[in-house]
């Protein structure tokens, strides 16, 4: 009799467990994502929320965005009463530095914040598979948010080394969103976005903290009238297709890269493929990406005066073991290259900074126009081998509040 008891007893529980797997959500997998932007003096990232927000939903998680967050709506939960902190991927592109991300009217952050600030010690990070911190100087330093996420138990965590153009970081952060759309790993996602040129090239001085094989598309997607959002905008599934890459086929060979002395073993393959390719008409970027000896090289030809120009080789390591190598060359003509511009004099250079600095200043608004700093400005001159143009990008380093930094985009042609 105790025995048959016992074995009701058993089964009861049995039973229980499978409706409880079946019934009650999963704490673990709660299968929500979380977008924020924000309206800024000069510019705004409410798209790059709204876009990332859209492809989350099509990955198949409850996705929730909110541009200008409050306090309440930051630190809040949402209508099932899930902590929108704790959704499985969070991401943020907003003003940044160091200490955190920055919001209109509220901020995420490590230390020394106000009445309005979130704290990173005030979440429970285990909750969170993947956070982007799409801010300047996230990641700059060693104590930093993207650190202290990572050292919080957030599996992945992605911040930003250096100041970022505005117009290249939304770039990246479509390029980045769409390729783990696609079912790719975090670490797949990042070389992608990497495997492009910029105007600004520090958008790809990032630094991921954890597991480049975190893979977080689900097995189901959102149509596109199940998109949920906290504001008053709408989704639009306007999301791109993926841009094809042209590889270069590495026939499985094992190509180490530690440090700059390795270059050679990469060029040795590139010539495999492109017998005329001279080292010595391109320039060599070598990126660390990351804390794990990831790395990405960009490998640019070089036109006139030095400039840089959108042809060359793009070349991702991790675990200093060549993944891929990205071929981004054309058909060119040589000539165009090397006469398309004979000089570019100071005075011009001086011209480009004048009107970068007039294009911050006009797409200021009224408010902000006396907090303005110019802390900075940067040139480099661009050729679009494929359009047949030559332009000056004008980098302007400016901070409104004197804590967090931007940079403001222009682009001079000649």
């Amino acid at each position: 009799m105790l025995k048959l008891k016992y074995n009701k007893l058993i089964t009861t529980l049995f039973i229980l467990i499978i409706l409880f797997a079946f019934f009650i959500p999963n704490v673990a997998l709660a299968n929500h994502a979380f977008s924020c932007g924000g309206d800024y003096a000069n510019f705004s990232t409410w798209d790059d929320a709204i876009t990332a927000a859209n492809y989350y939903a099509t990955m198949g998680y409850s996705s929730f965005y909110s541009t200008d967050p409050s306090y309440s709506t930051l630190n809040g939960n949402f209508s099932d009463g899930w902590r929108r902190l704790h959704s499985d991927i969070l991401f943020f592109s907003s003003h940044g530095n160091s200490n955190g991300v920055y919001f209109p009217d509220s901020s995420l952050v490590v230390s020394n914040g106000n009445s309005s600030s979130v704290y990173t010690k005030n979440v429970n990070w285990d909750y969170v598979r993947l956070v982007v911190f799409g801010g300047c100087e996230t990641a700059a330093g060693t104590y930093n948010i993207t650190n202290d996420t990572h050292d919080r138990k957030v599996e992945v965590s992605i911040g930003w080394q250096r100041t970022i153009g505005n117009v290249s970081h939304s770039q990246w952060l479509d390029r980045f969103n769409s390729k783990i759309n696609s079912g790719a790993t975090v670490g797949e996602a990042v070389d992608y976005a990497h495997s492009f040129t910029y105007n600004d090239p520090n958008v790809k001085r990032i630094v991921r903290r954890g597991s480049e094989n975190l893979r977080l598309r689900l097995t189901r997607a959102f149509s596109v009238d199940e998109f949920s959002s906290n504001s008053n905008s709408k989704f639009e599934n306007n999301l791109k297709p993926l841009e094809k890459l042209n590889t270069i086929n590495l026939n499985n060979k094992k190509i180490l890269f530690n440090s700059n002395n390795d270059i050679d073993n990469i060029i040795n393959v590139i010539k495999e493929n492109n017998p005329s390719f001279n080292k010595n008409d391109y320039k060599i970027d070598v990126i660390e990406t990351s804390y794990d000896n990831d790395f990405t090289i960009d490998i640019y030809l070089l036109g006139s005066n030095n400039s840089i120009t959108n042809y060359g080789y793009t070349v991702n390591v991790s675990d200093n073991i060549v993944t891929s190598i990205v071929d981004n060359t054309y058909d060119i003509n040589q000539v165009n290259i090397l006469n398309s511009n004979s000089s570019v004099t100071n005075e011009i250079e001086n011209l480009a900074k004048s009107e970068g600095l007039d294009n911050l200043k006009n797409n200021l608004k009224p408010e902000y126009q006396d907090n303005c700093k110019i802390l900075d400005q940067t040139t480099s001159i661009h050729q679009d081998l494929k359009n047949n143009s030559t332009y000056i990008v004008v980098l302007t380093h400016y901070t409104l509040d004197g804590e967090s930094s931007a940079v403001d985009e222009y682009l001079y042609y000649l």
